[in-house]
């Protein structure tokens, strides 16, 4: 019977992805983009739909390269349908070499990070040393990684 319950663990832990929440660093003042090397916007989400003056709310992520280093960095703003953006939009920062680092069990090097896709217009997907992992309301102070 011990062991039969030892066997269902290991499945089920086998098939459940874990899930961590982190913070990010406010990093607004910041100028990033000379080391800016990806740089992809999600789709944007209907804040308040308005036929003359509506709001949509859009993240970024940028991918920095320093030497062989990555950081990630999330950009959060809105724009009217017109177009005209915000000056409310924040930047903000992974601290990579902390949650992420031990989440994602690298050894070595934070570097390597590769942008898969947008799952929605705040979750995305990326892969590092061949382990493909989501980032998911990243338009938060604390973000889901799963």
């Amino acid at each position: 019977m011990k062991l039969k319950i030892l066997l269902f663990s290991l499945l089920i832990g086998t098939f459940c992805q874990s899930q961590v929440i982190i913070k990010t660093a406010d990093d607004s003042n910041s100028d990033i983009y000379p080391w800016v090397t990806f740089l992809s916007e999600g789709e944007s989400n209907v804040v308040e739909e308005d036929s003359e003056f509506g709001t949509v709310e859009f993240c970024r992520i940028l991918i920095t390269t320093s030497e062989i280093y990555n950081d990630i960095y999330i950009e959060y703003g809105t724009s009217s349908f017109s177009g005209s953006r915000s000056s409310n939009t924040f930047k903000r920062k992974i601290v990579v070499r902390d949650n992420l680092r031990e989440y994602l069990q690298v050894k070595g090097e934070f570097a390597g990070l590769k942008f898969i896709e947008w799952i929605s217009w705040n979750s995305c997907r990326f892969i590092m040393h061949g382990r493909e992992f989501k980032l998911l309301n990243i338009e938060k102070d604390s973000i889901e990684i799963e």
